[in-house]
C-alpha cells in the first residue's frame, strides 16, 4: 500500500532519477572494494616468485639445528627461540608489535626486514624509502635506487664483508636507549631523502648476553635473488649465525669442523612472511617419485645426426643479439653520455686544429701558399728599361761642354755667375734647364728613370745645346 501510495504521489522522471543513482552507487561501491582489495595485494613488501622468497636464508638458519615452530611455541620460548618478521610488519596485530620488545628482554632473538613504515616502542623506527644515491660510487650497476655500501661495524660481525647491495632500501632510528646498538650498515651521507643520510640500514641491537635483534631497513636483503649480489651471501650466513649462537666475541667466526654442532642452545624458529608463517623449507621443494626413471637407450647414429641438426637449427634461428641486449641494464649511466659528449668535443677540435693548420695561418702562407718570384734585374727596372747612367752621362758631357770644367763644383759656379749677370743670353727657362742638368750630373737620376723622362732630358739639352754651344764643325 504504501509504495503504491508513493507511486502514484511521485512523477515518472523522479523515481527513475532515484533508481538511476541507487544502481549508480551500488556499482561505485563495488569498484572502490575491488580497488581495495587490489590495492591490499600490491601493498606487499615482496612480490612473487623463486626470486623473492626466503628459502636459502631460511634453510641457513635450520641448517644451524632450528627447528620451524608456529608463532605461539616460539613466543613462549623466546630463550630457545629465533623470529624472523620479513616484508609487510603491519599485517601482525598492533598488541603484538608493540610486545616485540619484550620478546627480546625475555632472551630472544628477532630478525626485522622492512621497508614499509613500522615503528615498535623500545626498538626504533623503520622509513620507508626508496633511498637515491646521489654519487656513482654508491650505485649499484648504475641504478640509484640500488645502493652499493661498505660495513660500518668496526667489529668482527660482519667478517669478511666488503659490500652490501640494498635494493630500494629505507633507514631505521632508534627511538629508545633500551637496546645497545650498533650499525652494521650506514647509509651515505650525500643520499636523498636528506633525512635518511648516515641513518642505518642494517643494525643490531643487544639487550643482554641472549636478546637481541636485527633490523634490515631492505624487505629484500635476505632473498634469494638478492643474495647473488655484492658480499650479501656472506652477511646472510654471519646475520644467521649471530641469530643462532648470539656471540659477539672473535671465537665465535673462527673455523669450525662440520660434525661440531652449532654454538647456542636455540632450536625454535619462526619464520613469517608478510604475516603469514612459513613452513620448512624442505617442505617447499618438489617432491620426487621414489620410482626410478627407466634406463636411456643408447642413440643410434642417425639419431645422433638427427639432434646436431636439430640444434644447429636451433641455434641460427635464436636471435642471440636481442636476447643479450635484453639482460643489459635498463638504462646507460648518466656519466657515460658526458663521456661521449667530451669525446665528441676533442675529436671536432682536433678536427678544426688540423685543417687550420693545413688550410689557413701563417704556416700555410709560408710553406703552401705560391708566391711569383722577381728577378733581380726585373726589381731594379720600373718599366722594362733604365735609363738613369745614359741620362747622368749626357749631362756631365753638356756640362764639360759648356764650363770647360769637368768638376760639378765649377758647374755650380758658372750658374751662379750667369744668375747675377743680368745681361745674360739665360732666360729664365734656360736657368731651369741648366740648373735641372747639372744636377742629373752631380747627383744623378732617382728611382724611376724611364724612357719618357731620357726622352724630355734629351729635348731640353738639344734646346740649350742649339741656343748657348756654338755649333760643332765636323772635319
Amino acid at each position: 500500500m504504501l509504495s503504491s501510495s508513493l507511486s502514484s504521489s511521485m512523477p515518472a522522471s523522479v523515481i527513475k532519477l532515484l533508481l538511476w543513482t541507487c544502481f549508480t552507487l551500488s556499482a561505485a561501491s563495488a569498484a572502490c572494494a575491488q580497488v581495495a582489495e587490489d590495492s591490499r595485494s600490491s601493498n606487499s613488501s615482496l612480490a612473487g616468485g623463486w626470486d623473492y622468497d626466503f628459502d636459502l636464508f631460511q634453510m641457513l638458519l635450520e641448517e644451524q639445528g632450528l627447528r620451524t615452530v608456529g608463532w605461539q611455541e616460539a613466543w613462549q620460548s623466546p630463550r630457545e627461540s629465533v623470529i624472523v618478521i620479513a616484508g609487510e610488519i603491519r599485517a601482525l596485530p598492533l598488541a603484538t608489535r608493540q610486545a616485540l620488545i619484550q620478546f627480546v628482554d625475555s632472551g630472544g632473538r628477532l630478525l626485522l626486514a622492512t621497508d614499509r613504515q613500522f615503528s615498535a616502542s623500545g626498538i626504533g623506527t623503520v622509513q620507508p624509502g626508496p633511498v637515491i644515491a646521489t654519487r656513482s660510487e654508491y650505485q649499484y650497476q648504475g641504478f640509484d635506487d640500488c645502493l652499493r655500501l661498505p660495513p660500518t661495524s668496526q667489529q668482527q660481525v660482519l667478517g669478511d664483508v666488503q659490500q652490501v647491495i640494498l635494493n630500494r632500501s629505507g633507514w631505521f632510528r632508534t627511538n629508545t636507549d633500551r637496546l645497545s646498538w650498533e650499525t652494521l650498515v650506514a647509509l651515505p651521507k650525500n643520499c636523498w631523502p636528506y633525512s635518511s643520510r648516515l641513518q642505518p640500514a642494517v643494525a643490531v641491537g643487544r639487550m643482554d648476553e641472549e636478546g637481541l635483534v636485527v633490523v634490515s631497513a631492505d624487505a629484500s636483503l635476505f632473498t634469494n635473488g638478492m643474495l647473488w649480489h655484492g658480499d650479501n651471501a656472506v652477511l646472510a650466513i654471519r646475520i644467521a649465525d649471530l641469530l643462532c649462537s648470539g656471540v659477539s666475541s672473535s671465537d665465535m667466526y673462527s673455523e669450525r669442523q662440520p660434525d661440531e654442532p652449532s654454538a647456542g642452545p636455540r632450536s625454535r624458529l619462526a619464520f613469517l612472511r608478510d604475516g603469514q608463517i612459513l613452513n620448512s623449507f624442505r617442505d617447499r621443494l618438489p617432491r620426487s617419485s621414489g620410482t626410478p626413471p627407466p634406463p636411456l637407450p643408447e642413440p643410434t647414429l642417425q639419431r645422433m645426426l638427427r639432434l646436431a641438426n636439430a640444434i644447429t637449427k636451433e641455434v641460427e634461428a635464436s636471435n642471440l643479439l636481442n636476447e643479450t641486449l635484453m639482460r643489459q641494464p635498463r638504462r646507460l649511466a648518466a656519466y657515460r653520455y658526458f663521456q661521449f659528449l667530451l669525446f665528441v668535443l676533442a675529436v671536432a677540435l682536433l678536427i678544426g686544429a688540423l685543417l687550420f693548420v693545413l688550410f689557413g695561418g701563417s704556416f700555410a702562407n709560408r710553406f703552401f701558399k705560391p708566391r711569383n718570384m722577381r728577378a733581380a734585374f726585373e726589381m731594379r727596372e720600373s718599366d722594362g728599361q733604365d735609363y738613369r747612367v745614359p741620362a747622368a752621362y749626357l749631362a756631365r758631357e753638356f756640362c764639360r761642354e759648356l764650363t770647360g770644367s769637368g768638376n760639378s763644383a765649377d758647374w755650380h759656379q758658372f750658374r751662379s755667375r750667369l744668375q747675377q749677370q743680368d745681361h745674360s743670353n739665360f732666360d729664365d727657362q734656360d736657368l731651369l734647364r741648366l740648373a735641372e742638368v747639372m744636377d742629373i750630373a752631380s747627383r744623378g737620376c732617382g728611382r724611376g728613370f724611364g724612357k719618357t723622362d731620357f726622352q724630355l732630358l734629351g729635348a731640353k739639352l738639344a734646346k740649350l745645346r742649339a741656343k748657348h754651344l756654338p755649333p760643332q764643325l765636323s772635319g
